[in-house]
Formats: structure tokens, C-alpha cells, sequence
């Protein structure tokens, strides 16, 4: 994530998709009214689905898929100032800015499109000399993060990301893996 913080217009795409554990399409759908960084809550109402090289916004393809989700401080913190970047740079574009109301814009406030974030996000890890990874694995990694901290996100238990402590393994959930009894960790901060 550090090499990631030299592209300012994409940084807090990356680190919420690695957090939080976003779809690509849902995190470029999110618009500021659905953020609530004072309650540390982002809905997820809308997703940005790439058809061929067209886009078009419209609901998650499930109910489960709208949802809430909380965001840690750290989190809140990357993306009040990413949103203090982005009011600067429309108030100096002034009428040339694209106003959509997205949270995540290019530099002239236009959304992205899903294919250039993937080829970013491809260049920008193999500058970092990072094994190959997909941005679809930050999602994973979110995950793995999650069960790490001893949580898991509800969304892989009843469609919402309300943290709730992972199962221990029993007879009856014999996958759950066996982490150690402790309170959970906050997630590290990237």
C-alpha cells in the first residue's frame, strides 16, 4: 500500500477494497451522500458493472449485496482526507469539474472506468515488485484479515458486514479453522 499512496486519485480505492473487502464494481458505485464518515458507514446501494467496454451503475445483483458497512478509524481517516484532495481539486477545476458525486473520481471528477483501476492497479503492483496479485484478491485479503483479528464479516455469514467472532471448530463446522482464544485485534493498518 505504501508504493500505492503515490497515486493520490487511487490510493483510497485500494486501501477500502483491502480493508473493507469491497467489490470493484461497489466500491466504484459508492456517491458521498451514501457515505457517512461521522458515523464511520458506508451504504452500499449502487455497483458499477462493466458490460464489454461500456459501463452501467444500477443495484447489487442480490438483496444481500446491499448493505452497510462500518469502517475502522484508520479507514475514516484516508478517506476524510481523500475527500478534503477531491473538494481542492474541483474547486480548481471549477466549471471543467464532472460532477457525478462519486466518491472515487478521476482527477477531473469523472468516474472510473473498472478496466483502467485493474491496469493501474496491475502497474502499480508490479513497480512495488510485488508477486502477481488481482485486485479482486484485495478482497480475500480483507477476509483473511478479518478471520486473522478473530472476526469474521457477516456477509459470509448471514449478507452483512457487521463484524461478529468467527466459530470455533466443532464436529459440526469442521472448516472453521481454530484460532487462538483472545480478544479481537484491530486490523493492521496498511
Amino acid at each position: 500500500m505504501d508504493h500505492a499512496r503515490r497515486y493520490a486519485w487511487l490510493y483510497t480505492l485500494f486501501h477500502l477494497i483491502a480493508v473493507k473487502g469491497l467489490r470493484r464494481g461497489e466500491a466504484f458505485g459508492v456517491p458521498w451522500p451514501n457515505t457517512r464518515l461521522v458515523d464511520g458507514e458506508i451504504d452500499i446501494l449502487t455497483q458499477v458493472v462493466q458490460l464489454g467496454c461500456a459501463t452501467h451503475t444500477c443495484t447489487p445483483k442480490s438483496t444481500a449485496g446491499k448493505r452497510t458497512i462500518t469502517l475502522d478509524t484508520a479507514t475514516v481517516r484516508v478517506m476524510r482526507s481523500w475527500r478534503r484532495y477531491q473538494l481542492e481539486a474541483k474547486m480548481a477545476l471549477g466549471s471543467e469539474w464532472v460532477e457525478t458525486r462519486l466518491v472515487f473520481t478521476q482527477a477531473d471528477g469523472r468516474g472510473w472506468h473498472p478496466a483502467q483501476v485493474t491496469d493501474w492497479f496491475r502497474r502499480i503492483t508490479r513497480a512495488a515488485e510485488l508477486p502477481p496479485i488481482t485486485l479482486h484478491a484485495l478482497r480475500h485479503g480483507a477476509a483473511s484479515m478479518s478471520l486473522a483479528a478473530g472476526w469474521m464479516s457477516r456477509s459470509s455469514q448471514l449478507n452483512s458486514d457487521t463484524p461478529r467472532p468467527t466459530s470455533p471448530r466443532t464436529p459440526t463446522n469442521p472448516c472453521s479453522p481454530r484460532w487462538p482464544k483472545q480478544r479481537p485485534r484491530p486490523l493492521p493498518r496498511c
